[in-house]
């Protein structure tokens, strides 16, 4: 009776051990839309998006692309040595220099293309948090996401004109949107005019910079701007000059040294854009 027992847990292990290492079936994958394909006309203008696709695709791109996000893309290639772009994409999407390549969706990289053309270009209303190493503002990949990094105005002052007066609101220029162009004639946080040169505002490659007659503030980053390398106003000159600031009523109360205040409550002393949560500070 002894043996028997034994027996019997003895084939039920065993039984559940077959059943353990049996293959498990995985569902079959999503038949996801490809989306569409983004025009060639609403490429983004940043010169190191596609800047391959107008190069001969063997000798030509020697610098990169940013590949990446492409989805299937649109237009015509070079033939090696060609002069007219007449030739097909590989495999009908992919970049021009990918000669013999393939991919079952045409495309190389995440298809941010497809999201584009659909109208995903992102919402105001929704933040997202950057944690690695920190914004570099003097690199010059910023230059794309300046006029969507998040200023907060619990913890900084209406911005002002060149005559230094505000208008009541965060969205000075008027466009529905509160960024760092609404400072761009704010004598606080731009350089003072140099000798004859009149009061301006430039918009650039995302950049904005100018002058005021009154400015007190010299620009903390550069990138290059047509070329050179260029200061201009950053969410950092913002914490620089309004980020040790008591803010009462929207307006400057006073700036003492080394200030930590809390003007939102929220837990953060003047995060004007964000918070160092490595270093305990207001510059990210």
């Amino acid at each position: 009776m002894f043996v028997n027992r034994v027996f019997v847990v003895l084939a039920a292990i065993a039984a559940v051990m077959l059943i353990g290492v049996a293959p498990a079936t995985a569902d079959p994958a999503p038949d996801l839309p490809a989306g569409p394909v983004l025009d060639k006309a609403d490429w983004p203008n940043d010169p190191n998006f596609a800047r391959c696709e107008i190069q001969d695709p063997v000798t030509g791109c020697q610098d990169s692309e940013q590949w990446n996000l492409y989805g299937p893309m649109d237009g015509l290639c070079l033939a090696p040595g060609g002069a007219v772009f007449d030739q097909p994409r590989p495999d009908g999407g992919l970049p021009c220099w990918a000669r013999n390549a393939t991919d079952p969706e045409s495309s190389s990289g995440i298809n941010m293309t497809g999201a584009w053309a659909q109208g995903n270009i992102g919402r105001d209303d929704v933040l997202i948090a950057y944690i690695e190493g920190g914004v570099n503002y003097s690199s010059n990949g910023i230059k794309d996401g300046l006029d969507a990094i998040y200023l907060n105005p619990g913890e900084l002052p209406y911005p002002q004109g060149w005559d230094g007066q505000d208008l009541g609101r965060y969205d000075f220029d008027g466009n529905g949107e509160f960024d760092i162009r609404d400072y761009a004639k704010d004598p606080r946080v731009n350089p003072d005019c140099p000798g004859a040169t009149a009061q301006f505002t430039t918009y650039e490659e995302g950049t904005t910079r100018g002058c005021a007659e009154d400015g007190t503030h010299e620009y903390l980053h550069s990138v290059n701007i047509a070329g050179p390398q260029t200061p201009y106003l950053s969410p950092d000159d913002l914490i620089a000059v309004f980020g040790h600031c008591k803010i009462t009523d929207h307006r400057i109360e006073s700036c003492p040294t080394d200030g930590r205040i809390d003007n939102d409550g929220n837990g953060y002393p003047n995060d004007v854009s964000g918070w160092n949560a490595y270093q305990n500070t207001n510059d990210p």
